[in-house]
């Protein structure tokens, strides 16, 4: 896959569909690679009319990587949060959003319709705050403004291993795999709702397939630092999930938005 220069930093990207068709941009959510949007659901957008974006935001697959910044406990940071003490981050909800920016503009595109989903949401609709003309449209998925109090045990479940794949044996490799796909397991029973059977095979698959999950103490501490929407542009269309124990339908209703309809 091409990388691409987006606000100082080479961003990896991928695209389908016609470059001249109207771009659409997704933006995924914590702990997420740009696999997490399904191939098949990007070639279905694009044969629909649209050249499709997605990419790993910074921290994440193979984007670059902030070791040189602290990464603190994410716990700790949650705590901090709901206490009202102030977080502190090495990057902001902001910066990432000015990351997706820089990445249109490193695509030659003047603006693009955007999809984010969960905590990619919530980059977009900073998007939308700071950058309006930027955005055709914005779709926020199973999202909200800013962290909400959650239960410890979503908390918990929110946070990949600590594995380093690279130093271990043949046999320690096989190991830290049945890990990572356990917490994988764990998180998407966290996450699955009633309404569809869980597929835990593509989730097994989808846990062995990338080239590595991202730092999310510093995801985490980014969005607990954000500050509340004022929207800027048109009201964006939300999808609130209405079992999902991350956001709930009345974290939906947080976003002063007349587009926010429905379960999902």
């Amino acid at each position: 896959m091409p990388q691409v220069e987006a606000n100082g930093l080479m961003l990896e990207v991928e695209e389908f569909g016609d470059p001249a068709d109207p771009p659409i941009l997704l933006v995924v959510g914590l702990n997420a690679q740009l696999t997490v949007w399904p191939e098949g659901f990007c070639r279905l957008l694009a044969d629909r009319g649209h050249r499709v974006v997605r990419f790993d935001n910074r921290d994440v697959g193979l984007s670059p990587w902030f070791d040189h910044c602290p990464a603190g406990d994410p716990v700790e940071a949650f705590v901090s949060f709901l206490e009202g003490e102030k977080v502190d981050a090495p990057y902001s909800l902001e910066d990432m959003a000015a990351d997706a920016v820089g990445l249109l503009d490193g695509l030659g595109l003047d603006s693009a319709h955007v999809v984010g989903g969960s905590l990619g949401g919530m980059i977009a609709q900073r998007m939308a705050i700071h950058w309006p003309d930027r955005l055709r449209s914005l779709t926020s998925i199973m999202s909200m403004p800013r962290v909400v109090p959650l239960d410890l045990e979503v908390v918990l479940a929110l946070q990949p291993p600590e594995l380093d794949p690279s130093s271990a044996t043949d046999t320690g490799r096989a190991e830290i795999e049945e890990i990572a796909v356990e917490a994988a397991l764990v998180a998407a029973r966290q996450f699955a709702g009633s309404a569809h059977p869980l597929d835990e095979d593509r989730v097994r698959a989808r846990a062995l397939g990338g080239p590595g999950p991202c730092l999310a103490s510093r995801w985490w501490n980014s969005a607990d630092s954000g500050r509340p929407s004022r929207w800027r542009s048109s009201p964006p269309v939300g999808r609130p999930g209405g079992a999902d124990p991350r956001t709930a339908r009345h974290r939906g209703s947080a976003h002063p938005a007349a587009g926010w309809t429905g379960d999902s």
